[in-house]
């Protein structure tokens, strides 16, 4: 409307025709601001109920409810609206008047949250040199080797159990927990150290057992090559002496012990071998000579054994304490004719061995 009556004052036309368009564009005003002066205290109305809305909402008794942060971007943004649309002066007004307040108490209460944040900085920092003297001492300790590691593991965890529970800030936690770490790196290194030294224990003692297995397989191999020549007591011997010293041998496991006795094995195989080559040698009159002197070997054999039964029997009868005296003295003879019996018996199984070892190859 403004343009058109600044347009129309400067067009040249006579003046009962201007005047007649004048007339008609103040009717048309007429019919036009009415309207928009409703519809401005209409919006006007609708802006104030939200923004009253909002405070009744978000600020019960002067006191802000919710994220300061938001609050005060939903109250940059209401303000912003409020120049944008068209409101009448009491409802801009209105609206100034309620979002200042709400700013100015957002404004009161972070002013109170940092006094209570510079209060609580001060009690961080004093709860940070406690937990941080607890650390030291710790390291001091696990440095003059009087904490184990597995009981180092046990109480930095309970430091870090003790900083949950106490009132710390962001930065006061991240700091306490480098020092927690750095701490326990000690032990871990610790701990590496132990573990290298334990594996190159362990790789000495396996080059310490490959080295026993391999002397062992030596003498083995060497027993195996001289058991076709050498005395046949001799190879027993060193047969009896080298499986001894295996089953004592205590780098090898169970393993490298079957394995070894399995090839002491052949030795025995050859040892039976060279006897029965040497029994076909035998003369027919020698052979039977061996096997009388074996029959009564074993003759005597079970004879020494009956005698010791007896000797145990006499034993038991003699102590046993229903005998009378002439008993008693009964079993004594025949406990000492047994004994003599028995020291005779063992000269002629020795006698026997001898000629038997002298017949055999």
């Amino acid at each position: 409307m403004n343009a058109l009556r600044k347009e129309l004052v400067r067009t040249s036309m006579r003046v009962r025709q201007k005047n007649k368009l004048f007339e008609r564009l103040s009717t048309l005003g007429d019919l036009i601001f009415p309207q928009r002066k409703g519809l401005i205290k209409e919006l006007s109305l609708s802006f104030s109920a939200d923004i009253d809305a909002f405070v009744s909402k978000h600020f019960v008794d002067g006191h802000p409810k919710g994220t300061l942060y938001i609050l005060r971007e939903e109250i940059k943004a209401l303000q912003g609206m409020a120049k944008v649309l068209t409101l009448n002066t009491q409802s801009f007004s209105h609206t100034r008047t309620k979002l200042s307040e709400c700013w100015d108490q957002i404004r009161e209460v972070e002013k109170e949250r940092k006094k209570e944040r510079i209060q609580k900085r001060d009690e961080f920092k004093q709860n940070q040199t406690e937990i941080q003297a607890k650390i030291d001492d710790f390291v001091k300790a696990y440095g003059e080797e009087s904490v184990k590691d597995d009981e180092g593991h046990k109480a930095l965890d309970a430091i870090l159990v003790t900083m949950r529970s106490t009132e710390l800030g962001r930065d006061e936690v991240k700091a306490l927990k480098g020092q927690v770490s750095k701490a326990r790196s000690l032990i871990r290194s610790h701990e590496q150290k132990e573990e290298d030294a334990r594996k190159e224990k362990e790789r000495e003692k396996l080059k310490l057992k490959t080295e026993q297995f391999k002397e062992f397989q030596g003498r083995v191999q060497s027993l195996i090559e001289s058991a076709k020549e050498v005395d046949l007591e001799e190879i027993r011997e060193q047969q009896e002496t080298l499986k001894k010293d295996i089953k004592e041998a205590s780098l090898l496991n169970n393993g490298d012990k079957k394995k070894l006795e399995k090839d002491l094995r052949l030795i025995k195989d050859i040892l039976h071998e060279r006897q029965e080559l040497a029994l076909m040698s035998l003369s027919t009159a020698d052979k039977e000579s061996l096997d009388k002197l074996r029959q009564l070997l074993g003759q005597r054999q079970n004879q020494k054994n009956e005698i010791r039964k007896r000797l145990e029997d006499y034993r038991k009868q003699k102590g046993s304490s229903g005998l009378d005296f002439e008993k008693a003295l009964s079993f004594s003879e025949k406990l000492e004719e047994d004994k003599t019996l028995l020291s005779q018996v063992e000269d002629r199984i020795k006698e026997l061995e001898a000629k038997i070892a002298e017949l055999k190859p």
